[in-house]
């Protein structure tokens, strides 16, 4: 009566015997099933005394194979001294969902590498299987499904669960695959136990201790390189026994002025010639001294300075210098552009400070 499930562990079915007769007998027993795919096995029975019985119990398994809802036949024969009875019985079988699961041999799996598991889902029941297949593991793993993440399978049918498993540090963990909803579904679940190992191209982080002094050796390092920086300026800016040309930029040029003179025109220009009377031949007589306006007088402006702003020569008095450098230029009110001046064309001294000379 009802419905009678698939597969293991099986259903026990019990007949009653009973003996009407005058004399005891041993029967023999057999259960018919309708293919060689089905599994039955019934008790040996024992002697049965007159107007006596006994119960025969016989264990049967229904293939999974058989669609829910069908009703085979099964007979129970038995036969005592060449006589046969038959008992002919109908089992309605009922809807089974189960699952297998098999895990395929896999890479071993490395600390932060995503590693390919895969695992066989096979539809051992009657019925057809649409479930959600959820993931879960260790803390701190990735696990991931490639593909759909439903599971649907007609019975005899199975697929191979892809997941990317990625450790996050060398432990034993596990892989937690299971049917959402699926509680009348048998073995609805698998719990994967596997290790992760240590990832052999990581370099091992330095402990606290040891980064300490590694901090502490870049101080130093770092203050010692400060300390000889500051020696080498020193010595640099200051020089023993020589000096140090300067590195100063020219002076701005401003368009109301004239460039500043170059070192060739601040040379002393050379000594006008002055036509002489030739020398006395030998043996001559010497001739008379020339006047003394045949020589003329020789004019001193190249030994003169020059203002540095129009070029032209410097009386001996009446101009004014800078205190920084010693170029000279005109007086305020002298003629040339000194006034537009700001500061000394050769070192930018301020025109404030420079000096009157006469």
């Amino acid at each position: 009566a009802g419905d009678h499930p698939a597969g293991a562990p099986g259903v026990r079915l019990i007949w009653f015997i009973e003996n009407g007769g005058s004399e005891a007998w041993t029967p023999s027993v057999y259960l018919r099933t309708p293919s060689a795919d089905w599994m039955a096995q019934c008790d040996a029975p024992e002697e049965i005394s007159a107007a006596g019985g006994q119960l025969i119990e016989c264990l049967v398994v229904i293939p999974t194979s058989l669609p829910a809802g069908e009703q085979p036949q099964l007979t129970f024969e038995l036969s005592v001294a060449g006589v046969e009875v038959n008992d002919t019985i109908s089992l309605r079988v009922a809807t089974s969902k189960a699952v297998q699961w098999t895990v395929k041999p896999h890479p071993e799996l490395v600390e932060g590498v995503s590693t390919e598991v895969r695992i066989e889902a096979y539809n051992a029941g009657n019925a057809p299987l649409s479930y959600l297949i959820a993931l879960s593991g260790t803390d701190g793993w990735k696990i991931s499904l490639t593909g759909s993440n439903m599971l649907e399978l007609q019975p005899g049918e199975s697929r191979s669960l892809v997941l990317q498993v990625t450790p996050d540090e060398p432990e034993e963990g596990y892989i937690h695959v299971w049917l959402q909803e699926g509680a009348d579904v048998f073995q609805n679940e698998v719990v994967y136990s596997v290790s992760a190992e240590d990832d052999p191209n990581r370099v091992a982080a330095p402990s606290s201790g040891s980064s300490g002094l590694i901090w502490a050796g870049l101080v130093l390092l770092l203050v010692a390189l400060a300390v000889a920086s500051g020696v080498m300026v020193k010595i640099a800016s200051s020089p023993k026994g020589g000096s140090v040309r300067s590195s100063r930029p020219p002076p701005p040029m401003s368009p109301d002025l004239p460039p500043p003179p170059s070192m060739a025109s601040l040379q002393p220009a050379a000594p006008a010639a002055v036509d002489l009377p030739p020398p006395p031949p030998v043996k001559a007589k010497p001739a008379a001294a020339p006047p003394v306006g045949a020589f003329a007088e020789e004019s001193d402006d190249s030994d003169r300075h020059r203002c540095w702003v129009c070029l032209e020569s410097l009386s001996q008095t009446e101009w004014q210098a800078c205190p920084g450098c010693g170029a000279r230029y005109h007086l305020s009110g002298g003629g040339c552009a000194v006034d537009k001046l700001s500061g000394c064309r050769n070192c930018e001294r301020d025109v404030s400070e420079f000096v009157n000379m006469g």
